[in-house]
């Protein structure tokens, strides 16, 4: 193999009218994922970017500023920001921590990172907390290959509804490199109340011998638990039901839910930027409305949320530019709209 291969620049283009503006190209290394996302909670988004070092030996994570109306700026170590070079696969945030600011999960090869902001910094100074949070995942938990995973694509979301985050990552091989793990099964990372995780992949019945690449946790008959899409390198896709506690005659869900659905006029009617408080049982779960993220693959529906017991909770939204609303009340078992100029939250019925 090559010590570098020629790595394309990015392609950035903002919206203009009838259309895009012209292209402006962001140098990169050989990029797997980008991710859109307030990481300092200023209300403009930044662009995140993963970059792959088996194809560039010089390349490295980067986080490019793109406030409106100035051209993109890449953050450098001027402005805190840290380098790191990985075999950057894909992006995952959520804030775990609850400072109201996202943690962000880069997968890797044998070398998984769980970033967080140092405390009281304003700059893109992160520090790694993998290890302690229990999600470096550096190896395979079953099945009793020793050697290095390789992994791909990584999302947080609440799979039993306990109102606590997990985190699924896909595994899986790359031909041709045998000195990582030829059996790689999925990973599915249960939240725990102290804040790490548990690996229940097994237990859940994910455990496949596939060369999976991307993936989305999606509620595809609405009976509000999370199933599983699989996107496996040379075989079938795998769609995988979640039945809770109970079986594929009698499922059963493990807790309470909720789902939303945030709207504004145009031309961002997806309301990209906006942040979704949820408030129950004490305690408050803060959702960002991000583009990009994954490995080739990704969802933009309802927000699920798992609210363990609770049958009622508030919600709030920040709309994109920092306008907050009130708090509303909702009732779990449900979905809703939120619109940004309707006073109260809508239920909806997503199959009309």
């Amino acid at each position: 193999m090559p010590d570098t291969f020629e790595c394309a620049p990015n392609r950035f283009m903002r919206p203009s009218t009838g259309g895009y503006g012209d292209i402006i190209d962001l140098p990169a290394h050989c990029t797997l994922s980008l991710l859109f996302s307030d990481w300092s909670r200023s209300g403009s988004v930044d662009l995140r970017v993963s970059n792959d070092r088996n194809y560039d030996r010089e390349a490295r994570e980067q986080l490019w500023r793109t406030q409106a109306g100035t051209p993109p700026v890449e953050y450098t170590s001027a402005d805190g920001w840290r380098d790191l070079t990985i075999w950057g696969m894909g992006i995952a945030s959520y804030d775990l921590t609850g400072d109201g600011k996202p943690e962000v999960y880069l997968t890797s090869q044998a070398d998984n990172k769980l970033q967080t902001l140092e405390d009281g910094v304003s700059s893109p100074s992160y520090r790694d907390i993998a290890l302690a949070r229990g999600v470096t995942a550096t190896r395979p938990y079953t099945g009793g290959d020793i050697l290095p995973s390789t992994a791909w694509h990584p999302e947080f979301d609440d799979v039993n509804n306990d109102g606590l985050i997990d985190l699924f990552v896909a595994k899986g091989n790359v031909e041709g490199q045998i000195d990582y793990a030829a059996f790689d099964p999925n990973n599915l990372l249960l939240g725990l109340a102290d804040g790490t995780f548990v690996e229940r992949g097994a237990e859940a019945g994910i455990a496949n011998d596939a060369r999976s690449r991307g993936a989305a946790l999606v509620d595809l008959n609405l009976d509000g638990m999370l199933d599983l899409i699989v996107v496996n390198r040379r075989v079938q896709v795998e769609v995988r039901r979640n039945v809770g506690s109970g079986t594929a005659s009698s499922p059963t869900v493990t807790g309470n839910w909720l789902a939303l659905r945030v709207r504004q006029p145009a031309p961002n009617t997806q309301a990209v930027g906006a942040w979704v408080k949820v408030r129950f049982d004490g305690r408050v779960v803060s959702r960002e409305i991000t583009v990009g993220g994954g490995h080739a693959s990704g969802d933009n529906g309802f927000i699920h949320v798992g609210l363990g017991k609770a049958t009622q909770a508030e919600v709030r939204v920040t709309y994109p530019g920092q306008t907050a609303g009130a708090w509303q009340p909702v009732e779990a078992g449900a979905f809703y709209d939120l619109t940004r100029s309707a006073a109260t939250p809508i239920r909806v019925q997503p199959r009309d």
